[in-house]
């Protein structure tokens, strides 16, 4: 027996000092945390520290070694049960170190450990979602390509429990985190789909320019978590924190010791559990990706995302630096009717913390948001996410001769007597451009003082810096980029191809912002909408893509390659006989019992909106009549008639609806075409303010010296807008219209001069 006996006090004593990634030890006289752990990595270039605990007074003694790089240290347990050593700084490297700590009884050893560069990955679901949660291509792509990572790639995965009694104080170690290879299936698998992306990302692109150096992450990440909940107590109870904290008080998310509950998400709680065990971690900073828990209070989350940066910079040890952060703004979701706002304060709080040049951030409105298998919060692609990471981070940190290394946004704006606005950028690279291609810039609103908000023509500037939107309205006063939930249509980018900011010029007037109508710009054979999946996870109300145009008896073709007006791509239509071409239109409404009343921008929404127009071209010998159809909420139907002119090319056709106030939220859209070919392009929605209907609603073959057509403005009232006049295109004339061609004016007149 004693034999046996030796052996099980020798595993006891040895149990007793293992790292606490490979056993219990919580209750044992010196031990480590999860943190430290084979496999591991430590940053390049800074101290490398080593910290546990055990009985005080005990001397430790610590040993680093590669075989060529040795280096010992010592430190004493001090009062609170604590020892930290510190190594010096070393470079980057692939071959592996061993470290060896001693209490005089009992020796561990960690081994695997590689020294480059670490970025902690953070935020809530959608930086957790791991490799495993993606669909079935990226994630067999990713998983087929691991071999010959494990000395290059290092993962440290934090689990996802319950937070369940989440503790008041900080916690000296996460049960249940540990560090993996880069070619471990399971610890790649477990790993943030985002947060490898870029990690694997970097590592190439330092590789590619001359820097070989292997590259870990740090997977902190907690689904559903709020940004509070990773904030730090002292950083909560800060001066600095005050106006934050009123409003978290007013809102009821504000608790101290005296009022903890220990609920999941609640302030620090997160912070406490999962950031606390790293503090003093050295990395090379950090990327985020959170928000939709702050849905409800944008109005405080430019300042929670500063506080969030300070609280870390603290954390991981950068003194009076700022860490590195790299963070991106949301995509849309079914119910969420704040999301972008929260993007906007993301915005706000980028620009307050730019003057140290080690912050990026960009949008994600152009990437793919299949959510196969998961809720459609969670897009189960992250590789076009992850990929624009690699970009931010490597010209943020890296590449100090980078041309961009963060998304363009709005510097200022001016708006011309004659409706022009031009609005001006930063970070634009080596000039601003379209995602697709495309010469015309998708997303831009405008609108007069009413708040009715139309989509309005834009183009680039010569320079590259500018967009120009021709408004065509009656004294623009606003105009808004891509702002609104979902925005999935806008296009314009820098040179590095970060997509611009979403932008209002315009947050106190009361402003009526249209729905997000994609499939009025006929780029798309598809757009991304809500649909009825009653299995689905989001319990019925989900999102996917569905057909923007739909018809019956008739076959329709996205086509471009210059047979498109505007964008990429426009709606061809060919019918044998008589046919019917309808839009989707969303009908998905918020519940009103959920505190929250619903959004009008949620659904198709033309309050205020007098009159429709498309570009029309008709290729055939024959003059076709068009009636577009539109259905209100209330069940009442509309309709309006033009004739297009036999073998024109594309011409802008109005749809006026003279005896309509307004339709608000409507149910369908549609119109019979004739048999033939016509081409549809770029729908414009126009309200009163814009287009004030007339009698003169056909061409008048007449020039503008016949004394009986009269340039005046027509409209009645006691302030008379002057009428202006435009080609197709959009493009303004100066004065009255001379030259021959077909014109159109704010009046809703057409002009024919042969």
């Amino acid at each position: 027996m004693k034999p046996l006996l030796n052996i099980i006090l020798s595993a006891i004593l040895l149990a007793s000092f293992l790292p606490a990634s490979a056993a219990d030890t919580s209750g044992a006289d010196t031990w480590l945390p999860t943190l430290f752990g084979n496999n591991m990595m430590f940053q390049r270039n800074k101290p490398i520290k080593v910290w546990g605990f055990g009985q005080p007074g005990r001397r430790i003694s610590a040993t680093l070694s590669n075989g060529t790089d040795t280096e010992t240290v010592t430190a004493a347990i001090n009062s609170e049960g604590r020892f930290d050593v510190e190594f010096g700084a070393r470079g980057a490297s692939f071959a592996p170190y061993t470290l060896t700590i001693s209490d005089g009884d009992a020796t561990t050893t960690i081994s695997g450990i590689l020294v480059g560069e670490i970025w902690v990955a953070a935020g809530q679901s959608n930086m957790a979602l791991r490799v495993n949660g993606l669909q079935e291509e990226p994630r067999d792509e990713i998983l087929a390509d691991i071999d010959g990572d494990g000395d290059r790639l290092r993962i440290f995965i934090e689990p996802q429990t319950a937070g369940v009694n989440l503790p008041y104080d900080t916690q000296k170690s996460l049960d249940g985190a540990k560090w993996y290879r880069g070619d471990s299936q399971s610890g790649v698998g477990q790993c943030s789909a985002v947060g490898y992306y870029m990690t694997k990302g970097i590592q190439q692109k330092l590789a590619a320019d001359g820097d070989p150096t292997p590259v870990g992450v740090l997977c902190t990440a907690r689904d559903g978590a709020p940004i509070e909940t990773f904030l730090s107590r002292d950083e909560v109870e800060s001066p600095e924190f005050a106006p934050v904290r009123d409003k978290l008080k007013e809102f009821g998310l504000y608790y101290d010791r005296s009022t903890w509950t220990g609920r999941e998400y609640i302030i620090t709680g997160y912070y406490n559990t999962r950031i606390a065990p790293l503090a003093g971690f050295n990395v090379a900073g950090m990327i985020w990706y959170q928000g939709e828990a702050n849905w409800q209070h944008p109005e405080i989350y430019s300042d929670e995302l500063r506080a969030l940066r300070r609280c870390w910079s603290r954390t991981f040890g950068f003194g009076n630096e700022m860490i590195p952060m790299v963070f991106n703004q949301l995509g849309p979701w079914v119910t969420e009717v704040g999301i972008i706002n929260v993007s906007e304060a993301m915005t706000d709080a980028w620009r307050t913390m730019d003057s140290d040049g080690r912050i990026s951030h960009f949008p994600i409105y152009d990437t793919d948001f299949t959510h196969t298998g998961n809720l459609s919060i969670h897009p189960t692609n992250k590789k076009p996410v992850g990929l624009r990471y690699v970009t931010a981070v490597y010209n943020t940190v890296y590449d100090p001769d980078a041309t961009e290394y963060t998304c363009p946004v709005v510097r200022d704006y001016t708006i011309g007597a004659d409706g022009v606005i031009t609005v001006n950028f930063d970070h634009t690279g080596e000039g601003l451009r379209t995602l697709d291609g495309s010469g015309d810039v998708i997303g831009f609103t405008a609108a007069c003082a009413d708040g009715v908000h139309v989509n309005v023509p834009a183009k680039i500037s010569d320079d590259g810096t500018s967009v120009i939107l021709t408004t065509t309205l009656h004294n623009p006063l606003y105009f808004t980029y891509a702002f609104r939930n979902r925005n999935m249509a806008a296009n314009l980018c820098n040179s590095i191809g970060l997509p611009a900011a979403p932008y209002r010029n315009d947050r106190e007037s009361r402003q009526q912002l249209t729905a997000n109508i994609d499939w009025l710009e006929m780029d798309s054979p598809q757009i991304w909408g809500y649909v009825w999946e009653p299995e689905s996870l989001d319990k019925g109300w989900s999102c996917g893509f569905n057909d923007a145009w739909s018809a019956e008896g008739a076959q329709l073709d996205f086509v471009g390659d210059g047979q498109q007006h505007h964008g990429k791509a426009a709606l061809k239509v060919t019918a044998t006989a008589q046919a019917k071409v309808s839009a989707y239109v969303d009908s998905y409404s918020i519940p009103q019992n959920n505190g929250i009343s619903a959004n009008k921008s949620l659904r198709v929404n033309l309050e205020g909106v007098t009159a429709l127009s498309f570009f029309i071209k008709n290729p055939d010998n024959t003059t076709k009549a068009v009636t577009l159809h539109i259905t209100a909420a209330d069940g009442t139907t509309y309709s309006s008639t033009a004739r297009i002119a036999s073998d024109s090319d594309y011409t802008l056709v109005l749809f006026p609806f003279e005896n309509v106030k307004h339709f608000g939220i409507i149910r369908n859209l549609w119109f019979p075409t004739p048999a033939g070919i016509l081409y549809f392009d770029h729908g414009r929605i126009l309200p009163a303010g814009y287009i004030r209907p007339t009698s003169a609603l056909t061409p008048v073959t007449t020039g503008p010296s016949d004394s009986s057509v009269d340039f005046s403005d027509p409209s009645s009232g006691a302030n008379p807008v002057p009428e202006r006049w435009f080609t197709p295109s959009g493009t303004p004339v100066n004065g009255c219209p001379t030259l021959p061609g077909l014109y159109i004016s704010t009046c809703a007149r057409k002009l024919l001069i042969p």
